[in-house]
């Protein structure tokens, strides 16, 4: 599918985009509404293969593509009824990404026929990562099983290959099954086993081939694009609903009010020890555009955290060996309230972020004031 094409400086390319950006291109250029799926099957054509990466985002309003700016390529913009698709030229060629709505308020899919892996994605996740708008949230194990369980539906789907991450030394795990391949079920269950978190899975049945992402993201193969869509993406745009409601309007209103915080609950007792908790300070002192302030070590973890990015101000508490509480300041913008969980909960293996229970609940006046 590729062709020769120019960037809009007028310079020819050697490089016309292919598969599933082509599709892209020729439908934007079109004005016309774009849908996922029906796109898919143009660039599986007669085979029943394609290469379609997507990572779901949420923002506080703003399109995710909105004053973005990429290093060294060329953007033109297409706007469309559901979309904005940036027709992209860099040394290598073109390409193009997606920006497609959701039925969620402030949540979008990014879509590209470029590998995951590949360089032109980090620069677009990087570019997307600079706007103060734009957040991403992860899938704890229990998603990643709902949408395996909503899968197998349609025919018995089965792990072809994982990767995982230890909580406690953060070290890797690969897993790759040529035969005898476990369920979802089994292979989450073995991760967990050995004290990780799964950070990709890839899944195979006679229906669909795909991998889902922790960091809310899916990549599409081959199969039925509409199992993809409705079954894989449509839970991803939902789980990123939920992270944004839970991230918004977080910010402490008066002296008077009651405290609300954020609970990181983690899926192994990860700090029992002054060492342990050491551990969370050192990972919140290298994140960009923090400072930090110890209150408290000993029995507990108590410090508070400014971003400097846009004045947000939190204070951390550890009481419990499995759990991360964050209490939000005066000002807590979305941005900062889930870079902040995110950073933590992917760190240290989160099984959840949440409003902790009532049960849970500690009298934290003293501590923060």
């Amino acid at each position: 599918m590729g062709v020769l094409g120019h960037d809009r400086f007028g310079e020819e390319l050697m490089d016309g985009p292919e598969g599933f950006d082509y599709v892209l291109l020729a439908q934007a250029q079109l004005g016309a509404p774009i849908d996922l799926v029906s796109s898919i099957v143009r660039t599986k054509g007669d085979t029943n293969s394609a290469h379609v990466a997507v990572e779901t985002v949420f923002t506080d309003g703003e399109h995710p593509f909105d004053e973005l700016k990429l290093a060294g390529v060329a953007v033109r913009r297409h706007h469309g009824p559901n979309y904005v698709v940036l027709e992209l030229s860099d040394a290598d060629g073109q390409w193009a990404a997606a920006a497609f709505t959701t039925g969620h308020e402030g949540v979008f899919h990014i879509a590209s026929g470029q590998p995951r892996t590949d360089k032109r994605w980090d620069k677009l996740e990087r570019a997307l990562s600079a706007r103060q708008s734009v957040s991403r949230c992860f899938l704890n194990h229990a998603d990643f099983l709902t949408i395996a369980t909503d899968l197998g539906r349609y025919s018995p789907i089965l792990v072809s290959r994982l990767t995982a991450r230890k909580t406690e030394d953060h070290s890797s795990i690969t897993r790759g099954f040529s035969q005898s391949r476990p369920t979802p079920q089994q292979a989450v269950d073995d991760i967990e086993d050995q004290g990780g978190v799964v950070r990709t899975m890839s899944m195979v049945s006679d229906e669909v081939s795909l991998q889902i992402r922790r960091i809310a993201g899916a990549t599409f193969y081959g199969g039925q694009p509409r199992y993809f869509v409705d079954n894989v993406l449509c839970p991803l745009a939902a789980a990123a609903a939920v992270r944004r409601q839970l991230v918004s309007n977080r910010a402490r209103q008066g002296v008077d009010d009651e405290l609300h915080a954020l609970s990181i609950d983690l899926s192994a007792n990860l700090f029992n020890t002054r060492e342990e908790t050491g551990l969370l300070l050192d990972v919140v002192s290298q994140m960009p555009h923090t400072e930090v302030a110890v209150f408290h070590r000993n029995p507990y973890l108590h410090f508070a955290l400014f971003d400097s990015r846009d004045g947000s101000n939190f204070d951390i508490v550890v009481t419990e060996a499995n759990s991360i509480q964050i209490y939000p300041g005066y000002r807590a913008s979305q941005d900062a309230v889930a870079r902040v969980a995110q950073a933590l909960g992917e760190r240290f293996g989160a099984s959840s972020i949440a409003d902790p229970p009532e049960r849970e609940r500690v009298s934290i006046e003293e501590l923060i004031g």
